[in-house]
């Protein structure tokens, strides 16, 4: 009987963590869609391409194991039966990858489906013309390019200005819902606020601006939870230990999938004051966890946090916005859990994994 099941050559990141003990967001993608019902009704050939860790590794290992992977797919298409090649990307060296086999699967005369994961690659875009023009090479050459919410498929509809056959399909970031819609919106009675970052640690996901505005709110009941590693790390230790704030900011380091849900479940307030953004799981995570959400006002975060329904806005680097969104969030305890209750709900109708895996199934028939 599985012989008549679509097979589907998947490339994306597979491991249960990357060798540093990172969870990235398309990591979690990539696992929680393989491990959905979905697999009934499809064969998945997978190729792994989880990066040992997120920080900066050198050209000539990258290219050592992405030679690896791409004589494994070439295989896959010449010795194999495949139907659709399905690729996760993010930008960079990553692009320059799945890219390429995108091109080398049509060649093959296969269904390309490109799923592009990172808010870095407008900002790659915009720094490169010919990055432009290789990204526009790869979306001409893909029968579908799968994007995480409306703001990116107009980002990359307006990319090939309508001119290709490229079709583009929003499937919003996933979640397996059931773990997180126990946790309690109302917690018990805490004396210290608890607001919770989860990433990686680093400038770019806005670390140095939380202990910017952890100093402005020095003094008031409130305690930031620091969950991730990252480049930044040993930075923000040091800046702690300098500061005198130890009592307001918590360093947990990587946090394993139960500490996360107690994590979630025990917190007030998430706070992610991302640079760039693509679709970060963080957020919505904590919005099914009765969160309310602090984040940055850049356009991927827009179309996910309504500004005073299920969280706040601020601009980039702004630690004062920062702190005055969590002075009014501490303060009016009902219009944190309305938040969250909020945040919940829209959650639930919007990013339950059984939208997607719907979707998946017309996009792949």
């Amino acid at each position: 009987m599985n012989k008549y099941k679509k097979r589907i050559l998947f490339v994306g990141a597979f491991a249960d963590s990357q060798k540093d003990g990172g969870v990235g967001g398309q990591l979690f993608a990539c696992k929680a869609l393989v491990e959905s019902r979905i697999s009934e009704d499809y064969i998945f050939k997978l190729i792994d391409t989880t990066a040992s860790t997120n920080k900066k590794r050198i050209y000539i290992s990258k290219f050592f194991f992405s030679s690896i992977r791409l004589l494994k797919f070439l295989y896959f298409l010449t010795f194999t039966r495949v139907d659709i090649v399905l690729a996760f990307c993010s930008t960079g060296f990553s692009f320059l990858e799945k890219g390429l086999m995108i091109k080398v699967a049509k060649c093959f005369g296969k269904k390309t489906i490109l799923a592009p994961r990172s808010g870095f690659i407008q900002r790659d875009i915009e720094k490169s013309k010919l990055f432009e023009r290789l990204v526009c090479s790869v979306l001409v050459k893909s029968d579908i390019i799968i994007c995480q919410s409306e703001y990116w498929n107009s980002y990359y509809s307006q990319l090939l200005k309508n001119n290709s056959s490229t079709s583009f399909c929003t499937v919003h970031n996933w979640l397996e819902l059931s773990i997180y819609l126990n946790l309690p919106i109302n917690k018990d009675c805490q004396e210290v606020c608890k607001v919770l970052f989860l990433g990686w640690v680093t400038e770019n996901k806005g670390i140095y601006t939380i202990l910017e505005a952890a100093k402005l709110m020095r003094g008031l009941p409130i305690q930031f939870l620091i969950g991730g590693e990252g480049d930044a790390s040993e930075d923000v230790k040091q800046i702690i230990a300098t500061n005198n704030l130890e009592d307001s900011v918590k360093v947990l380091g990587w946090v394993n999938s139960n500490d996360k849900i107690k994590y979630l479940g025990s917190s007030d307030i998430f706070i992610l004051p991302s640079y760039f953004e693509g679709y970060p799981n963080a957020i919505i995570e904590a919005m099914a966890s009765g969160l309310p959400v602090v984040c940055t006002n850049i356009a991927s975060n827009r179309g996910i946090v309504e500004h005073m329904y299920t969280g706040m806005l601020v601009n980039v680097n702004s630690p004062e916005e920062i702190a005055s969104s969590l002075v009014t969030l501490i303060e009016n305890k009902d219009l944190r859990l309305k938040m969250g209750k909020q945040a919940r709900d829209v959650v639930t109708d919007r990013n339950d994994i059984n939208i997607a895996v719907e979707k998946f199934r017309k996009i792949f028939d």
